[in-house]
């Protein structure tokens, strides 16, 4: 009898985890094309949509047959990736829940983390990078499988069939929604991208009514990312989302605050204003930060961590307003705000004993994550890892991935798209010859 109430409560359970996993991957499709709007620009637009389904197709295929296994799937001996013990795909999720909760709909879930990373990077680099379709569809498929499932399995793999979790999991770093895997590797990967284009820098509108209303897609699918990380924990899933919020509203005040005090182009201090823009970009870089460690402290220390965060984007953000770097907006957001969060839940995780999350003893070897502002440098020790290996890994892989697709369609016409020609005056006629295509001019 008490088996059978078990087992059914096990199977409820279960099932209210499909559901959960389901929903939150619908609601982060969302911040599939709003990505796409966000950092496309104006005139790209269509084509950053297009360059996104383009890949979305194929990766979703890669993703079933090879990435879920790799990425959560028992370590293997050399503990790079996981083995095909769920290939092309099983009913587990990341903790290997005896229930098998997660089944398929943990699958599509943890897809759109994938996504929204290649997202950001095709959004970031893709139509100013210049490569041909075709190309880009071969080297984000690289980079998802050589660069993303890697991280991934690293950090996120908990020991799934009774393997050894990833090493930088066991090493202790914490990276509850993807602030070095996603957004971390995303940005650094489109600065890699940017600095090989060598083309000038495209600046955001973020008071554009099209790039706010793009803005609040991106939040909406992350919150749901971030919610929803929480698994099997009710209270574990309020708390990131409820620090996901403060995150958000208090980075964009702090903004704008410094907007206002910072000094612009040598100007006296308290010489600028509050901006629509600057709350915007506030909170994009405030929900961004808070994706390493959103439950991994109280709400107080969420506030502090952000506004520390916040500081720092605002900092590089402020020096760096002339480098002319293709894509640097979104290095900018992504990858200095993602690194910046990773570090500072080294310094402000206070989930000691686990109080903060009721099952990190079981799916943990390190329950008690405490940062260093309570007693353990370790920790900021271990983040600071963590960010360095992400850096490194992607710098290397990118580079090598881009020598890749150059000798791959060097025989088909090259991977890079010929620029256009500037235009021709028909002074005897007196017509201005103009490049045929909208986009491209």
């Amino acid at each position: 009898m008490a088996c059978d109430i078990a087992c059914t409560g096990a199977k409820l359970l279960a099932n209210q985890m499909n559901i959960g996993y389901t929903l939150a991957a619908t609601i982060a499709f969302v911040g599939i094309p709003s990505i796409c709007v966000l950092y496309g620009g104006n005139s790209h637009v269509a084509k950053s949509l297009g360059l996104s389904w383009s890949v979305a197709a194929p990766a979703c295929l890669v993703w079933g047959l090879v990435g879920y296994s790799m990425v959560f799937g028992k370590s293997l001996d050399s503990r790079v990736f996981g083995g095909d013990t769920y290939a092309p795909i099983d009913k587990t999720d990341r903790f290997n829940n005896p229930a098998g909760a997660g089944d398929y709909s943990f699958v599509y879930y943890s897809f759109m983390f994938a996504m929204t990373a290649l997202s950001i990077i095709i959004g970031g680099a893709g139509v100013g990078l210049g490569l041909t379709t075709n190309a880009l569809q071969v080297f984000m498929l690289g980079s998802l499988l050589l660069n993303y499932c890697p991280l991934a399995h690293w950090l996120w793999n908990a020991g799934a069939a009774g393997g050894a979790p990833g090493w930088l999991y066991a090493y202790g770093v914490i990276d509850y929604a993807g602030g070095m895997v996603l957004h971390g590797y995303a940005g650094t990967a489109v600065l890699v991208l940017g600095l090989l284009s060598r083309r000038p820098r495209t600046k955001i509108d973020y008071g554009n009514p099209m790039i706010i209303t793009a803005s609040l897609g991106f939040y909406v699918g992350k919150q749901a990312l971030q919610v929803s990380s929480g698994s099997t924990d009710g209270a574990w899933s309020s708390l990131g989302a409820y620090n996901t919020i403060v995150a958000a509203y208090a980075s964009a005040t702090l903004y704008q605050v410094l907007s206002v005090v910072a000094p612009r182009e040598g100007g006296p201090p308290f010489s600028g204003q509050a901006t629509i823009a600057a709350a915007v970009k506030g909170a994009l870089s405030g929900v961004v930060a808070m994706a390493a460690g959103a439950s991994f402290n109280e709400p107080q220390y969420a506030v502090l961590s952000n506004i520390c965060s916040t500081a720092v984007v605002y900092l590089v953000d402020f020096l760096t307003q002339k480098v002319n770097v293709h894509g640097f907006d979104v290095f900018l957001l992504h990858g200095v705000a993602g690194f910046t969060g990773s570090a500072m839940i080294g310094l402000f995780a206070n989930n000691r004993d686990g109080r903060l999350y009721a099952g990190s003893s079981a799916t943990s070897q390190y329950p008690g994550y405490v940062g260093a502002f309570f007693g353990n440098p370790a920790q900021l020790a271990r983040q600071c890892a963590g960010i360095s290996v992400t850096i490194l890994l992607t710098v290397v892989v990118t580079l090598a991935l881009a020598a890749l697709v150059h000798v791959l369609f060097a025989p088909f016409g090259g991977a890079w798209e010929q620029p256009e020609e500037p235009p021709i005056k028909a002074e005897e006629e007196g017509v201005e010859m103009v490049p045929s295509d909208p986009i491209a001019a």
